[in-house]
């Protein structure tokens, strides 16, 4: 018994001494910090007003809280005929149709820089915007619960006919809308959540039919008339690969899974430089 309490004090010195022992490390060479622009922008056709956000990276040794400035900017924005200098903002800068239009299947090419010696550059070509079809099926699904009545929920599948021979993109967002003669306002909206997540593509079902997405709606009996609304991004595919790499990097928070890179198709900087259409289906359901 004395030889095992013996033993055990011996290991309890020897961890503590290991937990004690602190060393101060000085003169550390940090990495050299490296400056560069952030750009940040989605251009469409559709968009009345054009905005280019641009900042700097930051620090990830030494100092963390310094803002780092990026100077005084200039930015050019070409479609290979013509180039235009934007106008400044506070965070960026911005340009009109009037300015530049944006146009289907057109390369545009943006340059920024800075008086600090730094600059980025970005090309982004603008998708087509293609003749689609949504079509949605409507069934009752009955729920069961322990102690409660059945009830049952009015669902919706909804299914996306794919353009055939290409790549595709998409990004869709729905909205219900009901209108009763009862009331004398502006239709109800019941919004409903994005499909297909944050964008999707037609890997494995060109040309096809596919199922997007499932969700819940409101029955539109007791009303006059209701319709299922669908906002259609067609995304070019560093729209779709940028997103893709944000929940990837987030990981849903999982301490454990390995963080991947943020994409970027910045040459010389940070960021994103992309293209999308835009269309709107309606399918009535009364």
């Amino acid at each position: 018994m004395l030889q095992d309490k013996t033993k055990y004090c011996f290991w309890l010195l020897i961890l503590i001494s290991t937990v004690s022992c602190e060393r101060e490390i000085e003169d550390v060479k940090l990495p050299e910090f490296v400056q560069k622009l952030v750009i940040s922008s989605f251009i469409s056709p559709s968009d009345t007003v054009s905005y280019i956000t641009v900042s700097s990276n930051r620090r990830i040794f030494g100092e963390l809280n310094i803002n780092e400035s990026t100077g005084n900017l200039t930015a050019y924005l070409s479609d290979g005929s013509r180039e235009i200098k934007l106008d400044t903002t506070k965070s960026g800068f911005k340009f009109f149709p009037e300015n530049m239009h944006i146009k289907e299947g057109k390369t545009y090419t943006l340059r920024v820089l800075s008086d600090k010696g730094i600059s980025a550059e970005a090309s982004c070509t603008v998708p087509f915007s293609r003749k689609i079809e949504i079509e949605v099926d409507t069934f009752w699904r009955v729920e069961s619960h322990p102690g409660m009545p059945d009830f049952k929920n009015l669902m919706a599948d909804i299914f996306l006919n794919d353009y055939e021979g290409e790549d595709n993109y998409y990004r869709i967002f729905g909205e219900q809308e009901t209108y009763d003669k009862r009331f004398m306002h502006s239709p109800d909206v019941y919004q409903f959540y994005e499909l297909g997540e944050k964008g999707f593509n037609d890997n494995g079902w060109d040309g096809k039919r596919s199922l997007i997405n499932t969700i819940d709606i409101t029955n539109p009996i007791p009303y006059d008339s209701s319709f299922l609304r669908f906002y259609i991004l067609f995304t070019d595919k560093a729209y779709y690969t940028y997103h893709q790499s944000l929940d990837n990097y987030s990981n849903d928070e999982n301490p454990f899974s390995e963080n991947s890179p943020v994409f970027s198709n910045i040459t010389g900087g940070l960021g994103i430089f992309s293209a999308y259409t835009s269309d709107t289906v309606i399918v009535r359901l009364k």
